[in-house]
């Protein structure tokens, strides 16, 4: 999607990504912990990552924002929209928080809400939906702090040591969100100007 202002708030800034986020990705995506509540399998070498940073990069359909928690400056996560489809205004929204140190915060909460903030109100998206393992129960708490709601299920859809489990769809309209964050959007507008 080119170049996008830097989102920020209070807790995370927005950044985009550089082949200096390469070598960190690459440490996060062969992490098994990390992996284990994404519907990914891992084992990326770094050319790989560089490969994927810059179809990313060069991508009119996608937006992936490397996270930087702001009280220490540390690249923290990456957070994106996928499948950005401006003939139906809506994306798949995707995160992951590859520090573990940095793991039930409130750091992907308060990212994802920068990033939502972004697809409906400055991309003009009016649904942005997410797949969820079932098992991931921070994912999820924090998936319903910004609003997100469960809509179905596809049963038995990933297998993880040794048994399957279930994907779970939610997603969250821009009226629903805009209502739910009134007062933060305000409080970002009369921060920062951000939102006005």
């Amino acid at each position: 999607m080119g170049n996008q202002d830097y989102l920020y708030d209070e807790t995370v800034t927005l950044t985009p990504l550089g082949p200096d986020h390469v070598p960190v990705m690459t440490r996060w995506v062969n992490d098994q912990a990390v992996l284990y509540n994404l519907a990914m399998l891992g084992g990326m070498a770094e050319d790989e990552e560089h490969d994927w940073l810059n179809r990313t990069r060069s991508s009119q359909r996608d937006l992936v924002l490397g996270i930087v928690r702001r009280s220490d400056s540390r690249y923290i996560g990456n957070v994106g929209l996928h499948g950005i489809s401006p003939e139906n205004q809506t994306a798949e929204y995707g995160i992951m928080i590859g520090e573990r140190d940095c793991w039930g915060q409130g750091l992907g909460t308060a990212a994802g809400r920068l990033m939502l903030d972004h697809g409906f109100n400055r991309l003009n998206l009016r649904r942005i939906f997410l797949r969820v393992l079932d098992f991931n129960q921070r994912g999820t708490k924090s998936y319903e702090k910004l609003g997100f709601q469960f809509e179905g299920r596809q049963r038995q859809q990933v297998f993880r040591e040794g048994r399957y489990f279930d994907m779970l769809y939610m997603g969250l309209m821009r009226e629903e969100f805009n209502v739910r964050w009134a007062d933060w959007r305000q409080a970002q507008t009369a921060r920062y100007g951000i939102g006005e």
